[in-house]
């Protein structure tokens, strides 16, 4: 049995001569995470300190919480927390952007699902005057008309609103305009109702 830091080639470890492992030095190791003793391949100059993907990953991950009693930030594999479809994914335990409520989610869907599946699909409604703000933004030069709705000109309107611009035309043709019909104002910044 090998002590603990020995040195071979591997032609003394029976690799194949083939093989770019017939030349490579290995060293006999504990991974620093479970303690597996096994032979490594140096690479780069370096003898890797883990056995696997796995062990390297809990060694960078560590939880700091329980799993029954996690703290946000916790990281777990999939069959850990018994998500049975996913077992070998990664999950983090993340709190919700809107109710703060954690959950476990994973790492892969992190970006996506910021709030947890009851807020995701609760629809919040937009105040009014907050969407009047962002609508006149956009219009900054076309002033608008509330119309009412026993006018002649209402079936124009937007959520009660028309353009001034389209109405002034529409009041002039003496009939109401459809939406593909386009009117244009004389001066260039179309600010008067010319």
């Amino acid at each position: 049995m090998p002590k603990i830091g020995d040195i071979k080639k591997g032609r003394e470890l029976q690799y194949s001569s083939g093989s770019r492992q017939y030349y490579t030095f290995y060293k006999w190791l504990a991974c620093e995470e479970c303690g597996e003793t096994r032979w490594v391949r140096r690479v780069n100059g370096q003898f890797s300190r883990f056995c696997s993907r796995r062990c390297r990953w809990e060694n960078a991950h560590p939880p700091s919480g329980t799993v029954i009693n996690p703290i946000p930030g916790d990281r777990r594999y999939g069959h850990e927390i018994n998500k049975g479809s996913d077992s070998h994914a990664v999950y983090i335990y993340s709190p919700c952007l809107t109710c703060g409520k954690p959950r476990w989610v994973q790492t892969a869907y992190v970006k996506r699902t910021i709030k947890c599946s009851i807020c995701a699909h609760r629809h919040e409604r937009v105040p009014d005057d907050i969407k009047n703000a962002k609508s006149n933004e956009r219009q900054k030069d076309y002033p608008i008309i509330k119309v009412d709705k026993d006018s002649f000109f209402y079936p124009m309107a937007i959520h009660g609103y028309v353009k001034a611009h389209r109405l002034a035309m529409a009041q002039h043709l003496n009939r109401c305009l459809h939406s593909w019909e386009l009117v244009h104002h004389k001066d260039v910044i179309g600010k008067t109702l010319e």
